[in-house]
């Protein structure tokens, strides 16, 4: 039966008493090498003919106690001998950490962890061990911070102003939430300036810029408007009532107005050749230079497309990462891409799709996506309620591992979940090839 330790305490049977330490001489060698160490040891499994078994019967009191080989170690922890070489248990560190790929991508996967914890590193040595054997890469990032692996590892890079939604009234009024009325002026507009506007990218500012003149030229066409034919939304078109509404002469100018303050708020790129992500090829898309507002709006436009292109032609798998996710994804407040990961959480295996949710807050992350994550990485988490809230929703429960939060430093990170049949603690190591 192989055991982890985990508590140990220096007992003296001597030193119980008060009245026996009153007569006890400082020297007295032999009284105080009577010390007693007692451990407490959690059942890991049992090994019976070279085969690892669950732990039916506690061991008998007084049984003999060995230091566990290597070899008997990884068996009981069914650690495997092949996978993605992540570093080293911390309590033995002559036993090697393998994530075996085929489990590791079977389902969602986490990774938990305060500011400067060490799970984007963690996350970065992750996909260059699978970047030759694992599935296709996508990587969406609020930061620049995956640059130099894309660069390493000869990932397209995509950025602002690569980064392009579709040219069309319908997706950006989706965009920036206009109204049916507001649709129709932008349609009219678009119609209007179709010659000027020409076939490359166009960002908000450049949209907004063509809006005023385009008003303060103040063409008769303009003063009546109606519903160009065909390029409403589904759900447009099943609203009757509002395909009859034409805006009243006169209100054109508020209306453009409005439409000026909705499209600032969100400091986008348009064209009518829109990014395609490829998602057969592994891709990073670094958001960094947009604002959180975009970030959504550009996350949405992805994850839909994703969504799409699987449920049209399953292709090859994909592992999709997803940096600060409880930015995108929030507990409590909606986004514009919140319905996106929620749905790539709860359908993506069946479509080839691992997700994978980065955060450092899991308290403030959905509920429903997180406990989707069939493998939980979790790093130093000091706030109470995000530990909770984590092992809310794990797979396993002990006051012992909340305590084992707790205690890891910096490049430490608590395993749990299909990853590993036994909750590990694994310091952190990608400097020798696996």
């Amino acid at each position: 039966m192989i055991g982890e330790i985990i508590e140990r305490e220096a007992v003296n049977p001597y030193f119980n008493k008060p009245t026996v330490l009153a007569y006890l001489p400082e020297d007295n060698d032999d009284i105080n090498s009577q010390a007693l160490y007692v451990s407490k040891v959690r059942p890991v499994g049992r090994i019976c003919d070279g085969k690892r078994r669950d732990v039916d019967i506690p061991p008998k009191p007084g049984s003999n106690v060995y230091s566990a080989a290597v070899p008997e170690i990884r068996l009981a922890l069914a650690l495997g001998d092949q996978g993605a070489d992540i570093g080293t248990l911390k309590a033995q560190p002559d036993v090697k950490v393998l994530l075996p790929l085929d489990v590791l991508f079977r389902t969602h996967l986490c990774v938990l962890g305060r500011t400067g914890s060490g799970k984007s590193f963690f996350v970065k040595g992750l996909i260059d061990r699978i970047s030759r054997q694992g599935p296709q890469t996508i990587i969406l990032t609020p930061s620049d911070e995956y640059d130099d692996l894309a660069f390493r590892l000869g990932y397209e890079v995509y950025g602002e102003p690569r980064i392009c939604l579709p040219f069309t009234p319908t997706y950006i009024a989706m965009t920036y939430g206009l109204t049916y009325a507001e649709q129709i002026v932008l349609e009219s507009f678009m119609k209007d300036q179709e010659s000027e506007i020409g076939e490359g990218a166009h960002s908000s500012r450049q949209i907004a810029a063509s809006l005023r003149s385009w008003l303060g030229r103040g063409k008769e066409k303009i003063t009546r408007l109606t519903p160009v034919q065909g390029s409403f939304s589904a759900d447009v078109e099943s609203d009757a009532a509002s395909l009859r509404k034409i805006p009243p002469r006169g209100s054109v100018e508020t209306r453009v107005d409005t439409i000026l303050s909705k499209v600032g708020s969100k400091d986008l790129w348009f064209s009518a050749h829109p990014m395609r992500v490829p998602f057969e090829t592994s891709t990073v898309l670094n958001l960094s230079r947009l604002s959180a507002a975009s970030q959504e709006a550009v996350t949405a436009y992805v994850l839909g497309n994703l969504l799409e292109s699987k449920r049209r032609e399953r292709g090859a798998d994909v592992f999709l990462v997803l940096e600060e996710a409880h930015m995108f994804a929030p507990s409590v407040q909606t986004t514009a891409c919140k319905e996106k990961i929620v749905q790539l959480a709860r359908e993506g295996r069946k479509l080839g799709v691992s997700l994978c949710l980065i955060s450092q807050r899991p308290r403030h992350l959905d509920q429903t996506a997180l406990s989707q994550c069939g493998s939980i990485f979790i790093f130093n988490l000091p706030h109470p309620d995000d530990v909770e809230h984590t092992f809310g929703v794990s797979p396993v429960y002990s006051s012992e591992l909340i305590e084992a939060v707790r205690r890891l430093g910096v490049g430490e990170c608590l395993i749990v979940g299909d990853v590993v049949k036994y909750p590990v603690v694994c310091r952190v190591d990608f400097r020798e090839a696996s």
